[in-house]
């Protein structure tokens, strides 16, 4: 019984400081140093509109981002999924020129230029003057496309220690309801004047 009780101490001690799990359908990336949650891209497709004209990025949870390579590790780790998931078309990336015809910049604000890349033959073409998003291809390189494209996307979460609240997530508008004993979703939206 003494040894059955060490080995289970033992495997739980190594389980919790190995730990890497942000939420179960995000995939811990050593190379990108953060998750990315590729399950997404088997199921949804996203129309990605500019948030500041009243649009909505994809439905990415709990803090993570839609993805963009802005090293050469965080691109590593997005052509992995994308080349286990054979995605052919080309997945979002969260650059953009939004603000700015051609001036693309990732959402954390890093502008173009100091993001490694390269583009496909013949890219940036800015087609009909209405391509504001980029793709990046299973190549790794990258092409400007129009927003409103249905195409694959993912999300990604920077590792950091994260504080869980009561529900065991870093979700703040995730609360759990004590009388049902069951979970229930409470977001507000803050929205300046």
């Amino acid at each position: 019984m003494k040894r059955i009780l060490t080995c289970l101490l033992v495997f739980a001690f190594v389980t919790i400081s190995n730990c890497k799990q942000f939420r179960c359908d995000y995939k811990y990336f050593n190379k990108a140093d953060g998750w990315m949650d590729f399950s997404l891209i088997f199921s949804k497709r996203v129309e990605y509109t500019n948030p500041q004209r009243g649009g909505r990025n994809p439905p990415c949870h709990c803090g993570s981002k839609l993805a963009s390579p802005l090293n050469h590790n965080l691109a590593s780790a997005m052509l992995s999924v994308v080349t286990e998931a054979s995605i052919k078309c080309g997945l979002y990336t969260g650059i953009h020129a939004f603000f700015s015809k051609g001036d693309f910049h990732s959402i954390e604000g890093i502008p173009l230029s100091k993001i490694p890349h390269t583009w496909v033959e013949g890219e940036p073409d800015n087609d009909n003057n209405n391509e504001s998003c980029l793709l990046m291809l299973s190549t790794g390189e990258l092409a400007d496309v129009n927003c409103s494209e249905p195409l694959p996307y993912l999300c990604y979460r920077k590792s950091r220690r994260a504080v869980l609240n009561s529900c065991g997530t870093v979700d703040n508008g995730l609360s759990q309801a004590l009388m049902k004993r069951s979970y229930i979703f409470v977001y507000i939206i803050v929205t300046g004047w």
